[in-house]
């Protein structure tokens, strides 16, 4: 084994690995040559660094470094002389970083990647720390060959601790539990299908199992340079006209208005704090629920752990159509997916070393107008890309929360206008991602206390195209693309409303709006058909709502582009952030083959998708506009 072999597999080295890459997606405007090793250390070794330099926010940079960067006792540290004798390091792969290779982890991390990774056939197991020994008890005898599976996934996570298993079906006759009282409001990660509650159904079980098994087997080609498209669900792939509804903790609106426009409505299902008024703001009984999951007109998205949901409703749906169910991993695999697509330069297959020339590309803009934009661009995605996958393999779809469309276009929208909107667009920018990756219009949240409408109609344009100028004047360009179609808002039995209004005018409106061969006159013929039967179904005004679809409409070739913007063309914010700012660095790219290749993917990329957003009229005959 050479030198470099020795160094990549040690505990010390990953640790570092781990500590350089955090080092160069915090620090893009330092200039580093490499992580080396010298005499039993490791040097990160920066070109231009003097003793007392101190970070943008005039911390010390050394003891930035060593307290709030680099991994504890990691020996690691900055210089800008190195040794004689020093050979270089290579970094981490895309393999490693995906499987948190050197990454810090704690014990809880560590029990749910051996959960994640072991054949389910293997017994219960749990993990304990005691340095320098790690113990893993076992509930029965294991054989050789279970034994080397354990070590071989532990191996990596060991660090300098030696492992130790003891056999002992006593220490398993309570259930292990996975998260601690004190701290269960505030904890998200994702409780492992081996921990889930024995009060989980076998079904429900099944289904874990499976959300965390399918994972496993695509993260990886999921976040190299050229996938293969992940199908949806056949329950969330299918043609129909389909909304998305956030009840995640927030109160919706009546179910009729959704389920008598569209085919299919997605739920983000309650948690269990919040199950009781949504179901008061649905209007609808968890029986009700139930049926509608059962005939596929309901399905739920669970974007956070299983144990957070209402218990009696998860498993009765399980039992009744458990297709309609899309688990937090599954769902975070599709996100990524979409992400990729409109964005990927946030999933770049790049090194760390490489992701690093592209931060300091966007730093060293020297155009006034632009800096700001581009060195928010650089905090965004540096911000995101040293903590994406750790956040991702322990929450999934909720680890998803930071880094999209929701930041990027905050930290716009603060540069040009002061507001920081960061933590009202996040919940926003979630149903924007979750309805972009499953093909369905976003329901805003919106009451007379709060409302999501713009910030949603923002992001859902944003995450469309942006306009193709130097510097956009605004986001969010969003027109109507479908004018007031009427939704039922009354006290009927929703299993009736559902069996008359089936969703199949509305998406033959949808697929008129998509159609290069469709105009404004045949879409509204087919709006007023559609309200017909429904002013035929419910008679009385005060029962029926309006509401009006809304999209990007320079990207839909069906809708003529609003008459203010004549001029404007859309392109995705991939391309925006390459045309306008990297190619306007100082620092050139054009020499480094791998990003050379990914940014011309980029730019040849092109996407018409756009997420539509549905807005609902404060009264039947108001006008559309604003």
């Amino acid at each position: 084994m050479n030198n470099s072999e020795i160094i990549k597999f040690n505990a010390d080295a990953t640790y570092s690995s781990w500590s350089y890459e955090h080092f160069l997606m915090l620090q893009p405007s330092i200039s580093v040559d490499g992580m080396w090793f010298a005499n039993g250390a490791y040097f990160i070794n920066c070109l231009s660094i003097e003793p007392g330099d101190v970070t943008e926010n005039g911390e010390s940079l050394v003891e930035w470094f060593n307290q709030k960067c680099r991994a504890i006792t990691a020996p690691v540290s900055l210089t800008s002389s190195l040794p004689d004798n020093a050979i270089r390091v290579p970094g981490r792969s895309v393999e490693e970083r995906v499987d948190l290779i050197g990454s810090p982890l704690t014990i809880r991390d560590i029990v749910s990647i051996l959960s994640r990774s072991i054949p389910r056939s293997l017994p219960d197991f749990d993990f304990k720390t005691r340095p320098p020994v790690a113990t893993l008890y076992v509930s029965r005898d294991i054989t050789s060959a279970e034994k080397a599976i354990f070590e071989t996934t532990l191996k990596p996570y060991l660090g300098r601790m030696r492992l130790e298993i003891i056999v002992d079906a006593s220490y398993f006759s309570d259930e292990l539990g996975f998260r601690h009282p004190a701290f269960i409001q505030g904890d998200i990660d994702l409780i492992p299908a081996r921990r889930l509650p024995r009060g989980i159904s076998s079904n429900l079980r099944r289904l874990s199992e499976e959300d965390e098994d399918t994972w496993v087997s695509r993260r990886r080609y999921l976040f190299a340079g050229n996938t293969h498209h992940i199908d949806l669900p056949n329950a969330f792939g299918a043609d129909v006209s389909k909304c998305l509804i956030n009840a995640s903790v927030l109160t919706p609106r009546n179910l009729r208005m959704a389920i008598s426009l569209y085919g299919q409505v997605q739920i983000a299902m309650p948690i269990t704090e919040a199950y009781s008024r949504v179901l008061n703001g649905l209007q609808v009984s968890e029986d009700d629920l139930v049926e509608l999951s059962r005939r596929g007109r309901v399905v739920f998205l669970l974007p956070q752990s299983l144990d957070r949901y209402p218990i009696t409703l998860i498993h009765k749906i399980a039992e009744a159509n458990q297709d309609s169910l899309l688990l937090s991993r599954s769902l975070a695999t599709h996100i990524v997916q979409e992400r990729k697509r409109r964005i990927p330069l946030l999933y770049a297959p790049l090194s760390g070393v490489e992701r690093h020339k592209i931060l300091e590309a966007l730093v060293n803009i020297e155009d006034p107008i632009l800096q700001p934009l581009s060195r928010g661009m650089a905090d965004v995605l540096g911000q995101f890309w040293s903590s994406s996958e750790i956040l991702l393999e322990s929450r999934g779809a909720m680890g998803l929360m930071s880094g999209g469309i929701a930041n990027l276009i905050a930290m716009m929208i603060k540069i040009m206008t002061g507001r920081d909107l960061e933590l009202e667009m996040m919940t926003a920018g979630a149903s924007v991602e979750w309805a972009a990756a499953l093909g369905s219009t976003v329901i805003p949240y919106h009451d007379d206390v709060f409302s999501e409408q713009k910030l949603t109609e923002i992001l859902a344009s944003a995450y469309s195209g942006v306009r193709d100028l130097t510097m956009p004047s605004s986001v969010g360009d969003v027109e109507v693309v479908v004018d007031g179609l009427l939704s039922v808002n009354n006290d009927a039995s929703i299993l009736d409303v559902a069996s008359i209004f089936d969703g199949d005018e509305v998406n033959r409106i949808r697929r008129l709006v998509l159609s290069t061969a469709s105009d404004n006159d045949s879409i509204q013929e087919a709006v007023e058909n559609f309200n017909n039967r429904v002013s035929g179904y419910e008679r009385d005004q005060a029962r029926l709502k309006k509401i009006d679809i809304l999209g990007l409409v320079g990207a839909i070739s069906a809708v003529p582009l609003a008459a203010q913007y004549p001029e404007a063309a859309y392109i995705p914010l991939s391309i925006w952030i390459t045309k306008y700012l990297l190619d306007n660095s100082r620092i050139s790219l054009s020499n480094e083959t791998n990003i050379g290749e990914f940014l011309h993917a980029i730019n040849s990329f092109e996407s018409r998708d756009v997420v539509m957003v549905s807005r609902l009229r404060s009264s039947i005959s108001n006008a559309s506009r604003h």
